[in-house]
């Protein structure tokens, strides 16, 4: 197992974080733990879970609350963003369309997908996506790169503008991020 604790592969649960070697979703241990149950009751209900790697997951969870700086959101990029962006995003959950086996799919399904998997944002360069669906019905952020092309160079100068107004993105919305 090494010091692996959490994996999240689409393969498994459909990319649900999972504890590492698992099928036993992260999830589970807040749930556990919220109702007043002890770790040591988790750790019977799910046996393949083990002590070291849930102590090791709360005291990572406990350094990210303590020295976090920005604001950790789960995204998709859109299949018509480069997936090298991920790379540029590493303070956030991303997993691509591709990694999700979605590809080529329609607006309305890609974001009830998105919804069903607990996305907090789909990250595009479709600028007309915000005026072809109606966004009450997706409880997700949508934010549009002002851009034609999806070359990671060109991307990443929209980032800086992405960061600083993270906070401030609301569910049911569209954003157009300009540089």
């Amino acid at each position: 197992m090494g010091g692996h604790i959490i994996n999240i592969d689409p393969e498994i649960l459909g990319g649900t974080p999972v504890f590492y070697g698992t099928r036993v979703p992260i999830k589970n241990l807040f749930d556990y733990l919220e109702t007043g149950e002890s770790i040591d009751f988790f750790l019977e209900d799910f046996s393949g879970v083990k002590r070291e790697q849930v102590i090791n997951f709360l005291k990572c969870r406990k350094n990210l609350l303590k020295h976090r700086r920005t604001f950790y959101m789960k995204i998709l990029p859109d299949e018509c963003v480069t997936k090298h962006l991920k790379l540029h995003l590493r303070k956030h959950e991303v997993l691509t369309v591709r990694e999700m086996e979605w590809s080529g799919i329609r607006n309305e399904e890609l974001m009830t997908l998105c919804v069903e998997r607990h996305f907090d944002m789909l990250l595009t360069i479709d600028k007309n996506l915000q005026y072809q669906q109606n966004l009450d019905k997706y409880h997700l952020t949508i934010v549009v790169l002002n851009s034609f092309t999806s070359k990671v160079e060109e991307l990443v100068r929209f980032l800086p503008e992405f960061e600083a107004r993270l906070k401030q993105f609301e569910k049911r919305q569209a954003y157009l991020l300009k540089r």
